[in-house]
């Protein structure tokens, strides 16, 4: 990563490191089956008829469907970008929330890693970038901030 200082990448390898041995034990409750791989309300349009429309599909694969649960449970449980209300809701329709799920946290530090590698690819190019990549990385090292984290 272009512009990022060694600790951090040290620091972020070990923690993928940790996060690959947790992923390993989990035990997951929902079947095998089709996932979008970055399922948010940002990746659903409406149709002018009305029904939802799926876009942003180069993650589509056969995996554990806990993931594409995974944004939402975080966007609302550790960032505050969706109300209760609308998480409850969310729950409702799929008929299972994650959060109550022992391999919640895992997956949301794996998710939480993956946008900061990718933020750290960005980090010589944008000065926009660097602040959020610098951010993200003291809070995944303290444990706090994550709801002054900007979506990108």
């Amino acid at each position: 990563m272009n512009g990022v200082v060694e600790k951090d990448c040290t620091f972020l390898e070990e923690r993928a490191g940790k996060l690959n041995k947790d992923y390993d034990r989990l035990d997951f409750v929902l079947l095998i089956g089709m996932i979008h791989g970055d399922a948010s309300i940002g990746n659903v349009l409406r149709h002018q008829d009305g029904h939802a429309v799926l876009i942003d599909l180069d993650g589509f694969a056969l995996a554990p469907r806990e993931w594409d649960l995974n944004q939402t449970a975080m966007f609302y449980d550790r960032y505050g970008w969706h109300t209760k209300a609308e998480y409850v809701e969310f729950v409702h329709r799929y008929g299972f929330d994650l959060m109550n799920w022992p391999g919640y946290e895992t997956f949301a530090d794996l998710r939480e890693l993956m946008t900061v590698a990718w933020l750290g690819h960005q980090v010589a190019a944008s000065e926009l970038s660097a602040a959020e990549f610098a951010r993200r990385v003291r809070s995944l090292r303290t444990g706090e901030g994550r709801d002054t984290w900007g979506p990108f």
